[in-house]
């Protein structure tokens, strides 16, 4: 039989006698109830401290979450709030739009200036913050921070200024061959990137076209594909035309329908004459009737002005 004290014949080196013995003495009735009342004492004690735990956290409000905040300003702004003239009292929560985000409003939130100023840098670049998730992959954004400021994010939709003039273009779906651009080419019309890029590399030598016959002058592309594309195409802004006599014999050699040869020619005539007064006087240097008459479209005497 188990029991609380054991008798003994001595306490304190003083004999007892059996009347003191059995004061100390607990039975097993007795010795199972304390057992049973230690125990359910523990478990009472465990349950209370359980349901603590759980009204603390059940009781998480914007104070407490703006206090997880201050610590994290702490961390990553302190030296930045310093330098700023302010101090993480002055933080506060509220909604914004990162693209729209200034510095002063990015101390205040708790954003780290190390992402700050990746946004910076990405939004200098053309880059525009379109959702919750590339806002928290901006490098070196806190977490923590990101988690707190994501019911205040509020990214607005961004005008395309030219959308009109995008959707009369989708409307009719013709596109100006003189201010066509590369991507349109290639997946608007579906042109292949090497003859895509050909088209524009001749526009610009040219100065722009002033018919889609010339479509035909560059290399490699089919006559099933001029028939196709045309359909789609048109020539709406005027090209360019260039003083003869201004014009470098460098650059001038460099247009399609010049070359060097020609130039050459041309920059003797204009040594021995001067002034040219009218692009028809070149006829007499440029026998090819075909090629003199493209040069009429691009190029320009003094008299031929008025």
């Amino acid at each position: 039989m188990l029991s609380f004290l054991t008798p003994k014949p001595f306490k304190y080196g003083i004999l007892m006698n059996k009347s003191a013995l059995e004061k100390y003495y607990l039975t097993k009735t007795e010795l199972h109830g304390l057992q049973v009342l230690v125990i359910i004492s523990l478990l009472y004690t465990g349950w209370i401290a359980h349901l603590g735990n759980q009204f603390s956290s059940a009781q998480i409000s914007q104070k407490q979450a703006e206090s997880v905040l201050m610590d994290t300003i702490s961390k990553n702004n302190y030296n930045h709030f310093i330098n700023a003239k302010l101090t993480p009292a002055e933080h506060s929560l509220f909604e914004f739009d990162p693209n729209n985000l200034s510095e002063q409003e990015a101390i205040q939130l708790g954003i780290p200036i190390k992402a700050f100023r990746n946004l910076q840098k990405y939004k200098a670049k053309g880059g525009r913050i379109k959702s919750e998730t590339q806002f928290k992959n901006i490098y070196g954004m806190d977490t923590a921070v990101y988690s707190i400021l994501k019911p205040y994010i509020k990214i607005t939709q961004e005008k395309d200024p030219l959308l009109p003039i995008r959707k009369a273009q989708s409307q009719d779906s013709i596109y100006d061959i003189n201010t066509i651009e590369i991507r349109q080419l290639l997946y608007k019309l579906n042109i292949d990137y090497k003859i895509a890029y050909r088209i524009l590399n001749f526009r610009n030598a040219l100065g722009g076209f002033y018919s889609l016959d010339q479509l035909h002058e560059i290399y490699g592309i089919e006559d099933s594909t001029i028939t196709r594309i045309q359909k789609k195409l048109a020539v709406r802004s005027m090209h360019q035309k260039f003083n003869m006599d201004q014009i470098p014999l460098d650059s001038l050699g460099k247009h399609p329908y010049i070359k060097y040869k020609t130039a050459r020619l041309i920059g003797k005539y204009r040594e021995q004459h001067g002034t040219i007064h009218s692009i028809q006087e070149l006829q007499l240097i440029i026998p090819d009737t075909q090629q003199f008459r493209k040069i009429t479209r691009y190029f320009y005497g003094l008299k031929d002005l008025n």
